[in-house]
């Protein structure tokens, strides 16, 4: 690499605690923050995903929201061997698997912003998200009302 050539940003990696008896507030952004959540069957289809995983990995869903390019959830893991990043990683993983795979069929132009120069597509933004163990009443209740706002 040349000195005088900037060097590149480095990748922000999430630090994961894994605590039991603690909620986790989590957000995770799509590719390059594309809005690809504006269409309502994506939205739903991603809803849909969230149901699975807590069901298949047990735990508790105390709120939640999909917004334009990123989701957050506030979750209460039941099992320990289920780790939150295991759980995170395997629905995000199939959702993409499953979108991808219909926009292939479709020959979605979408597909252009979300391929990457090796060939592979990528549906959410690299290096975890935001992810933080919720520990006070207070905080549980600023996470709930962040995610759930009233008017």
């Amino acid at each position: 690499m040349d000195p005088r050539e900037p060097t590149p940003p480095r990748r922000k990696r999430v630090r994961r605690l894994e605590h039991s008896h603690h909620l986790r507030f989590l957000t995770f952004s799509t590719h390059e923050q594309l809005p690809l959540f504006m269409n309502a069957r994506i939205r739903d289809h991603f809803a849909l995903h969230l149901d699975q995983a807590r069901k298949k990995f047990s735990f508790n869903l105390y709120a939640w929201v999909i917004m334009p390019e990123h989701v957050h959830i506030l979750i209460w893991p039941l099992i320990p061997e289920f780790p939150v990043s295991s759980v995170t990683r395997e629905m995000k993983r199939r959702f993409a698997r499953e979108v991808i795979a219909r926009w292939r069929t479709l020959h979605a132009p979408i597909l252009l912003r979300l391929t990457l120069p090796n060939g592979k597509s990528r549906s959410w933004l690299p290096g975890g998200g935001y992810d933080r163990n919720t520990f006070s009443p207070e905080e549980i209740k600023e996470k709930v009302t962040y995610t759930h706002p009233t008017k």
